[in-house]
């Protein structure tokens, strides 16, 4: 039943699909440019028995694919490539036996500059540090460990049917008997959060983050996401006061390409990323003017794009 009945939402809330585009491959050297390193820091983390390996790795830049011809990945070596110059927003995965989190890294970068990623955890965070190649660190961006479910209860069945159709006193009855509001759908990551996002259920996103919900899960769609899709301004509103990214996946982009002017506008206040790109390589910006969202790309206009 449940399975079902969240069918229509997996089909709406698909993830951006992976493409063989590729961002760059090699920048003319008469290209404003930077350097990246990437490198493992936290050696902890490895098993030479090979019990666990870590490591991090680039998946994106601006949106769009980093070329995996330019990685160079060993135990303890690093990779080392160009990127674009300006603000710049890289999307890293870290890897071992037990996790697949992915997470981003905002940060200017400047022409002939070095910049080196390294990343740090602990039981329940990742954190991905860039510093500049006098070791001066930058920025930070720290995200959850992705944490495994590895069985369900019928009360977790019962608690995600509820918020996804907006049963408050369902909700708040499973929550007080401790079921767990970070549990999700196995065959398709959705969180309780998440559905009522979706369906713009404001009291039980409320309720759920009251309870400890997690507004900005790693490997599925976002809460955030899921109420730009949708259209859920005030849902957006209550998930960005609340700590939410604004540029974790791609609310800008779902938003931007839809035409909800209110929610955009709610991200661009959040200061969201402008340049990001979709699997076609557009941006925010040139999705409103594609769709003929002319509020939406007067917006935008004033914003590098």
């Amino acid at each position: 039943m449940i399975k079902y009945l969240l069918f229509s939402l997996a089909l709406l809330l698909n993830a951006c699909a992976s493409h063989d585009r590729t961002y760059f491959a090699d920048i003319p050297s008469d290209k404003p440019h930077a350097t990246l390193k990437m490198e493992q820091q936290d050696i902890s983390s490895f098993n030479l028995f090979g019990v666990t390996v870590a490591a991090i790795k680039p998946l994106t830049i601006n949106g769009l694919p980093v070329d995996s011809t330019q990685e160079n990945w060993k135990l303890h070596a690093f990779g080392e490539f160009f990127i674009p110059v300006g603000d710049t927003m890289l999307t890293l995965r870290y890897l071992d036996r037990d996790n697949d989190a992915r997470g981003f890294v905002r940060f200017i970068a400047q022409a002939g500059k070095t910049y080196q990623v390294t990343h740090r955890l602990d039981d329940t965070y990742i954190y991905f540090d860039v510093s500049d190649v006098k070791g001066q660190r930058l920025t930070t961006q720290i995200f959850h460990k992705w944490q495994y479910v590895w069985q369900k209860t019928s009360e977790e069945d019962a608690l995600l049917f509820s918020a996804q159709n907006g049963d408050l006193e369902q909700v708040q009855s499973l929550l007080k008997q401790g079921v767990n509001p970070n549990w999700s759908a196995a065959y398709n990551q959705f969180k309780p959060v998440t559905v009522a996002a979706a369906n713009g259920h404001v009291a039980i996103i409320k309720a759920l983050i009251q309870a400890g919900a997690d507004i900005n899960p790693v490997n599925q769609t976002t809460p955030l996401e899921a109420a730009a899709m949708r259209g859920h301004a005030e849902v957006a509103a209550l998930l960005l006061k609340g700590g939410a990214y604004p540029d974790l996946g791609r609310p800008l982009i779902d938003a931007a390409e839809r035409g909800y002017v209110a929610i955009v506008r709610l991200l661009l206040q959040y200061k969201a990323y402008t340049l990001s790109r979709n699997s076609e390589g557009l941006t925010a910006f040139a999705l409103a003017q594609r769709f003929g969202h002319q509020g939406v790309a007067a917006l935008l206009q004033t914003y590098p794009h």
